[in-house]
Order: C-alpha cells, then structure tokens, then sequence
C-alpha cells in the first residue's frame, strides 16, 4: 500500500505544490476550524453556542466522524459532544498543524490529512478527512468524514 500511496503522492499535482481553488478553500476551513475549537476548547470566548456554530455549519448532513476512541458518531452526536468541551481543555498547550496534504478525489472531493502536534507532547493526532465542495456554504467547502487517530512519539517533532 505504501507503494500505492507514493505513486499517488507523485502523480498529484496538488500534492506537489499547485493550488487550486478548492484546496485554498479546504486549507482555510481546516485552519479556521481549529482556531475556533481551540478557543472553544480553552474557555477563551463566550460559553455560547454561537461561538462554536460555524464548525456545525459546515459537517455535511451525511457527516460521520471516527473518534480517537474507537466511536463512529454522527452529525448530531459530534455537535452534542463538541458543545460539551467548552473550557475542558483550559491550560493545554496549543496543537499546531503540519504536514497537511490534499488529494483529489474527483473534481469536487478532497482527501484531506494532518497532524496535530502540541510543543514538547509525545503524542500526535493524525487527521484524515473526506471534504467536498458546497457553493451553498459561505466556507464553500463542507467536511463529510473525519477519522481521528493517536500516535505516540519517539520524540517531539520541531514545531516551527
């Protein structure tokens, strides 16, 4: 598979550097998105839902998300579970987003990846994620599927 997965990775041009559209598009929803979960998650803004809305605004209707525990949840699952981490992460050091990669998957559909590194923390998160346009959307771009796995390190990576 890795085989299949370097091939991929060389055929992409978008992997190789070109920017389209839509992956400006992905790029900065996945930023904006932890920027709001990071505020959301640390008690630095409002407990008000309105604060967290935009995430649930762009989880497509058919959004499905595998968590870091094993558990598959749906749209209205995830929506419950993210209201419920306001503040619960107070005093945590910030992650930081690296390595993250777009493949297209047809013109409309991305495959998305990135880890999620936390200065000084053995432990990284690797995202994957299905995203796909929607011009009805004002991000125009919505997330479909997310799975969520940990990763323990040998040592820290370098943060720039």
């Amino acid at each position: 598979m890795d085989g299949w997965l370097q091939k991929v990775r060389q055929e992409s041009k978008l992997l190789q550097g070109e920017r389209t559209e839509l992956s400006e598009l992905i790029e900065k929803e996945v930023y904006g998105w932890y920027a709001i979960f990071y505020r959301w998650t640390r008690g630095l803004c409002e407990p008000n839902e309105s604060e967290v809305e935009p995430i649930y605004v762009n989880l497509s209707h058919d959004f499905r998300v595998l968590l870091t525990s094993g558990v598959m949840v749906d749209r209205e699952a995830y929506w419950k579970r993210l209201v419920s981490l306001y503040a619960a992460r107070r005093g945590d050091p910030p992650s930081h987003i690296l390595n993250l990669e777009m493949l297209p998957v047809g013109p409309d559909h991305m495959l998305v990846t990135f880890d999620l590194f936390k200065k000084g923390v053995l432990q990284k998160k690797f995202d994957s994620a299905l995203m796909r346009r929607n011009p009805a959307l004002a991000a125009g771009v919505e997330w479909v599927y997310v799975h969520e796995s940990d990763h323990t390190l040998d040592s820290p990576p370098p943060i720039p």
